[in-house]
């Protein structure tokens, strides 16, 4: 309650982290696979994603596979861990339509510790710099917002097939 004028008045703290406290972002390596895979196992049943033995061994031979070209990303955290990742692997139905150098951006994720910083945003941002196209599926399911937050960043819905929603982004020239 403030004292002069009777009214309940809330004061909430907002915390900045220091820059000391804010990850690297830098592509993804080989050595990273491991760690993606944990961070995506996290966030797996908001994607929604069931991740059996056999879908674990595929998805972990498409993360090598992502990280071997130098176009996927990852935030790490200052003692070196993995806390955030965007997959990107050549689209390969881009390049046939429309014989362009398109990305496809089949996973990504954050971790909850580091979640409302800004993390997902930076890595997108990171891709979205190399000024090619963009391409996504979002399953209807997904309990991230990941529909909303593409849109919000400039993917536009191109398609829909059985429970996902296709999105692509396009540079500015």
């Amino acid at each position: 309650m403030d004292a002069i004028t009777g009214a309940n008045t809330k004061v909430e703290m907002v915390c900045f982290p220091k820059a000391s406290e804010m990850p690297e972002y830098r592509p993804a390596l080989s050595t990273d696979a491991e760690e993606i895979l944990a961070v995506l196992e996290e966030v797996a049943p908001e994607v929604p994603l069931h991740l059996t033995p056999k879908a674990r061994e595929i998805i972990s031979g498409r993360i090598a596979q992502c990280c071997s070209t130098a176009q996927s990303c990852v935030a790490v955290d200052p003692p070196g861990g993995v806390v955030g990742f965007l997959l990107a692997e050549p689209d390969k139905m881009e390049l046939l339509h429309h014989d362009n150098h398109a990305l496809r951006l089949p996973y990504g994720g954050v971790t909850k510790s580091w979640r409302k910083r800004g993390v997902f945003h930076k890595l997108i941002e990171t891709v979205m710099s190399r000024q090619v196209p963009l391409t996504a599926t979002v399953n209807r399911s997904n309990r991230c917002g990941m529909a909303a937050r593409l849109t919000k960043i400039g993917f536009t819905k191109i398609g829909s097939t059985g429970q996902d929603d296709q999105f692509r982004w396009q540079p500015r020239r």
